[in-house]
């Protein structure tokens, strides 16, 4: 799959491939909470990593140097991120799961089966599968809903809200997905 070019002056084919992942996500989530600029850079690194600035305004995505395949998996987990942007403390399971939906999701268009060798590749594997029942169980639509009726920031969500919008999800399954990623 190749990046597109971007019609945008002084943007990398990495960049525009961010906005364009990121315009996806907004389709399918809602829109960012901010305008926010997207930078991409390919950094030697085993984990791709989003950096913010002080207003959440621009975000620097650094992604491994590693073929187009994994570049667009990298990017789409990453912008995910950028549609409501918390300091790295504030980060759930939620907004990583998500991420992890979005970037496996056939609207990316990557083929990728994610490892789960070691704890954190199975922390995320727990995220994303949370995610899944929660889409499952309330709609694919159920994170758009949840933004818009409750909580736009995705972090921010809490399991009373989840329960408000889908009380077919079960309670621990709801606090487990909002619960601290660094926990």
């Amino acid at each position: 799959m190749q990046f597109p070019n971007s019609a945008y002056s002084g943007y990398s084919s990495l960049d525009a491939a961010a906005h364009e992942l990121l315009k996806l996500a907004e389709k399918c989530y809602g829109e960012c909470v901010k305008s926010i600029k997207i930078s991409v850079k390919e950094w030697e690194s085993d984990h791709p990593e989003t950096f913010f600035n002080q207003s959440f305004t621009h975000a620097t995505i650094k992604i491994q140097k590693v073929d187009e395949n994994e570049r667009r998996y990298q990017l789409a987990q990453e912008v995910v991120q950028c549609l409501s942007p918390v300091p790295p403390d504030q980060l759930t399971f939620f907004e990583k799961g998500l991420g992890q939906v979005f970037a496996l999701s056939d609207r990316v268009g990557v083929k990728i089966t994610p490892p789960e060798d070691n704890a954190i590749q199975k922390k995320y594997a727990e995220a994303r599968r949370l995610c899944a029942l929660l889409e499952k169980t309330c709609g694919e639509d159920i994170v758009h809903r949840l933004r818009k009726k409750r909580q736009q920031y995705i972090s921010r969500i809490t399991p009373d809200d989840i329960s408000a919008l889908c009380s077919k999800f079960p309670r621990e399954d709801a606090e487990l997905l909002c619960r601290p990623w660094n926990s």
